[in-house]
């Protein structure tokens, strides 16, 4: 180290007595650039906060536009930041969850208000207690919304699903009104009840005492990844309802719809009289060897 020092000091030693006053000169400059810089240099400070809530936002990027000069916010969402010389200085706050801003530097303290991201989602599917993005989705799931429902000439929502969702199958044991209709999801899957799990806006319930009206999407779920979140209850697939509810910025609206039908039957028989039906009744016990139930008297008396 020491024979190092001593030939740098003969070097600046035959400098100073070749070209001492250009070599002085030089020296003089830079230690005024040197204070220059020094004197425009600046701190900034400031806080980032929530524009809503007016909470500060910790672990929030403060960056100098342009450069890789940068800090975070504290946890108590301020920040200090050494800035070089220069002017129309821009910093650019971003964080997790905010919209990104810029911000030009004044000579004071920042006050800087972050506003929450906002973003479009498209095609949505309610998957558990959530939704998920359709194109993110890996299970098997069916969406039918209530455009799908309407026009549809039906008494009970179980009725309306029927051909609106594949793998869906729903069948009616009887033609009588009322009668019970099964529901499985990809066919019966066992000996025992094979019917899936539904549930009305996160609730069990059934589909007989819905109004097609009042459904504003029905999801089927109908593998064990879409389904896993119910546990063994989703062993037969899930079909997830939710209702219409009423929304603030919509002004209310009452609709109707009402189906009216007519029915004639086919053929109607004649009615007799009593003294023909107690003949005719006579007619035929005697005919498959029984004894006739009315008297020729009362037979007389029913026709005064």
């Amino acid at each position: 180290m020491k024979p190092m020092l001593g030939y740098c000091h003969v070097i600046v030693e035959r400098l100073l007595r070749k070209n001492g006053r250009q070599f002085m000169a030089l020296l003089l400059m830079l230690g005024m650039a040197h204070a220059s810089l020094a004197q425009n240099a600046r701190t900034i400070t400031g806080r980032v906060t929530d524009d809503a809530s007016k909470d500060p936002i910790p672990g929030a990027s403060v960056v100098l536009k342009g450069t890789t000069i940068g800090t975070a916010t504290t946890a108590e969402g301020t920040f200090s930041l050494n800035l070089p010389a220069g002017t129309n200085q821009v910093l650019v706050i971003s964080s997790i969850g905010y919209a990104t801003q810029e911000v030009a530097v004044g000579a004071g303290p920042l006050n800087i208000s972050l506003k929450t991201a906002s973003s479009t989602l498209s095609d949505v599917v309610v998957v558990g207690y959530g939704t998920q993005k359709r194109g993110s989705l890996t299970g098997a799931v069916s969406t039918v919304t209530a455009k799908d429902l309407e026009g549809k000439p039906v008494t009970s929502a179980v009725q309306a699903l029927q051909g609106a969702a594949p793998n869906l199958i729903i069948q009616q044991n009887a033609t009588e009104p009322g009668a019970a209709i099964n529901i499985n999801v990809r066919g019966v899957s066992t000996v025992n009840n094979s019917s899936p799990l539904i549930l009305v806006d996160g609730v069990p319930g059934s589909l007989d005492l819905l109004n097609p009206n009042d459904i504003e999407s029905i999801s089927v779920l109908k593998d064990a990844a879409s389904s896993a979140i119910y546990g063994s209850r989703a062993a037969n697939g899930v079909i997830l309802v939710t209702t219409k509810k009423g929304k603030a910025s919509k002004i209310p609206r009452v609709t109707y719809n009402g189906i009216m039908g007519a029915q004639q039957p086919t053929f109607l028989i004649k009615p007799v009289s009593g003294v023909e039906y107690m003949q005719l009744k006579n007619e035929a016990l005697v005919n498959s060897g029984q004894n006739a139930q009315f008297s020729p008297e009362q037979i007389r008396l029913q026709g005064e």
